[in-house]
């Protein structure tokens, strides 16, 4: 098909595309069309293929020209993208049509399109190196843990006052200048008020800064007013900076009885003797180092990358990621009982954080798959399938079926996109660290 092709750039990654179909390739179209329809149209009086063209033009008129006008536009589209050169990042959108049946055709689209940037260097990322060797002492605190977790607990006699080696129940109710706390934070609904909560005193628990020291010495019955003052970097901006006063009712103090540590209390835990359950805490705290070490890593490399490289992002694609975000805020307050309206007083905070959000993530994901491109790392179909496998084996479902899904609604698509960025962060780790990455088997 031969095209009159015309490019104009909107935005750095948008460009509107006008085409213009000559009139022998409009009319061409449109007699293939009518051929297919005259082949299996069934005409009384004639046999399927040899009516007359007057006829078939007159009783599939309409149909005629809307597949006509379709197909057109179809592989206008395809052939002018493939002729420039230009490679979407979405699906392209048809803005204008100007079709005169069997006579001329011309159409406007827009497009967006990957970002154009240069890499910064990345080979000279400083990750960091730390020990993921597992200490003795380290051991055994997770153990005196993992005691705690199976205590029992009895009723301390009614006049004694609280000790570090107690454990409180409480009831409490937090305000900030009268004001509830969790109207001031509807996202931290688990520190504005409970019922019998129980609270150990010792200092290996955090409940909120300096508020379990201020129950020593108190009894059960003793109705107090705890002030909280959160500091600058508390998890919860909302409270950063504020005091709250805890209205707080000491209802009852625990004794904890730890168990035993012996062949009795490994089995407890799935092992045969406690030396095996302490290997096997090796292990585990092991593990999670390395993995604790690995994100680590990551971030630096993702901070490093969204530092020392910018550029402008389909706006499109913010958009949509920006809206996947959203969702994903709203249901999970929505799961923890936040209110619509305690959401919609926050809309424009949720916005903002979830744009901004959106921006880095879709930055951080083109940077990674120029590298992968540039360093020749590919996802091949055996890696792949063997994805979907252990997913369909996860939701236990049937590979054949999970596969088509995916396949059906891109899903696919974007799992491979997911582990060619996985394939990048191990390549860019590798390739930062001054010794081999170490294998985490």
């Amino acid at each position: 098909m031969t095209l009159n092709i015309r490019v104009q750039d909107l935005a750095p990654c948008q460009k509107r595309i006008f085409i213009e179909i000559p009139a022998a390739e409009v009319l061409q179209q449109r007699q293939n069309i009518v051929e297919e329809y005259r082949q299996i149209a069934k005409i009384p009086g004639f046999r399927k293929g040899h009516a007359p063209v007057h006829i078939i033009e007159k009783r599939f008129a309409e149909a005629i020209e809307e597949e006509t006008r379709t197909t057109l536009v179809r592989k206008a589209v395809t052939q002018a993208l493939k002729q420039q050169h230009i490679h979407p990042v979405i699906t392209p959108r048809v803005e204008d049509i100007q079709y005169i049946p069997g006579i001329s055709m011309a159409l406007t689209f827009t497009v967006e399109v990957a970002p154009t940037f240069s890499l910064p260097d990345y080979t000279h990322i400083p990750l960091p190196v730390a020990d993921t060797t597992v200490t003795a002492d380290e051991i055994e605190q997770f153990l005196q843990e993992l005691r705690i977790r199976f205590a029992t607990y009895s009723d301390a006699p009614a006049e004694t006052p609280a000790t570090p080696l107690h454990t409180a129940v409480i009831d409490f109710r937090a305000e900030i200048q009268g004001t509830p706390l969790e109207q001031v934070a509807p996202n931290a609904r688990s520190l504005a008020a409970a019922t019998d909560f129980w609270l150990p005193l010792d200092h290996s628990h955090t409940f909120l800064p300096g508020f379990a020291e201020k129950l020593l010495g108190h009894k059960p019955g003793d109705h107090l007013q705890i002030p909280v003052s959160f500091p600058d970097d508390f998890p919860h901006s909302e409270l950063r900076g504020t005091t709250a006063t805890y209205h707080t009712t000491l209802k009852a103090l625990k004794n904890r009885i730890l168990p035993e540590l012996d062949d009795a209390f490994a089995r407890q835990n799935g092992a045969e003797s406690l030396q095996q359950l302490r290997d096997a805490i090796a292990q585990h705290l092991r593990s999670e180092k390395q993995r604790n070490l690995e994100r680590q890593r990551r971030n630096t490399i993702a901070q490093y990358l969204l530092t020392h490289c910018h550029f402008d992002l389909p706006d499109t694609l913010v958009a949509a990621y920006t809206k996947q975000i959203i969702q994903n805020i709203v249901a999970d307050n929505a799961r923890r009982g936040v209110t619509q309206e305690q959401i919609a007083k926050h809309k424009d905070a949720i916005i903002d954080n979830a744009t901004t959000t959106a921006r880095d993530r879709l930055r951080l994901e083109f940077l990674l798959i120029k590298i992968a491109e540039k360093e020749n790392i590919s996802v091949s179909p055996t890696e792949l399938q063997q994805h979907v496998a252990a997913l369909a084996q996860l939701s236990q479902q049937p590979f054949p079926k999970l596969l088509k899904t995916l396949t059906h609604n891109g899903g696919i698509d974007r799992l491979e996109t997911e582990l060619l960025i996985e394939k990048t962060y191990h390549f860019l780790i590798q390739a930062n660290l001054p010794q081999p990455y170490p294998s985490n088997n």
